[in-house]
C-alpha cells in the first residue's frame, strides 16, 4: 500500500512539473508561435501572456519592431531583464543591452482578437 502511495505522489509531481510553463493564454481559433528572432500571432481570440527567452551580451544592440492589427481588445509588448521592464516596444525602438544574460521578450493580450509580430535584431 505504501509503494502505491509513493508510486501516486510521484507520478503526480512529475505531472505537476511538466505543466508548468512561463507562458499563460488562452487562444480561441489561430495560434501564437516564436523563433529565434520574432513572436508572431493571428486569432479570434488571445489572451494572457507570451514570453520568449533571449540571450543578448554587454553592448549588444537590439532592433525592436512591434505591429499588430487590432478588431477587439489590446496588445502590447516588452522587453524584461530579471523580472525588471527595460522597456514598452512601440513600433520601433532600439535598446543599448547594458548587462549580458537571458532577457525576455513579451507580449500581453488583453482579449484580443487580430494579430501581431514583435521581431528582433541584434546589430
Amino acid at each position: 500500500m505504501k509503494k502505491v502511495f509513493l508510486s501516486f505522489i510521484m507520478i503526480f509531481f512529475l505531472l505537476f512539473i511538466s505543466g508548468c510553463s512561463n507562458n499563460s493564454y488562452y487562444i480561441e481559433r489561430g495560434n501564437v508561435s516564436a523563433t529565434s528572432h520574432y513572436i508572431e500571432g493571428s486569432y479570434k481570440t488571445f489572451d494572457g501572456d507570451y514570453h520568449k527567452n533571449i540571450k543578448l551580451e554587454e553592448g549588444d544592440i537590439v532592433q525592436f519592431h512591434f505591429e499588430s492589427t487590432t478588431n477587439k481588445g489590446t496588445i502590447l509588448s516588452e522587453i524584461y531583464f530579471q523580472d525588471q521592464l527595460i522597456s514598452t516596444i512601440q513600433d520601433k525602438c532600439e535598446v543599448t543591452i547594458d548587462t549580458t544574460g537571458t532577457y525576455e521578450v513579451t507580449v500581453i493580450a488583453d482579449n484580443h482578437s487580430g494579430s501581431f509580430k514583435v521581431s528582433w535584431e541584434i546589430k
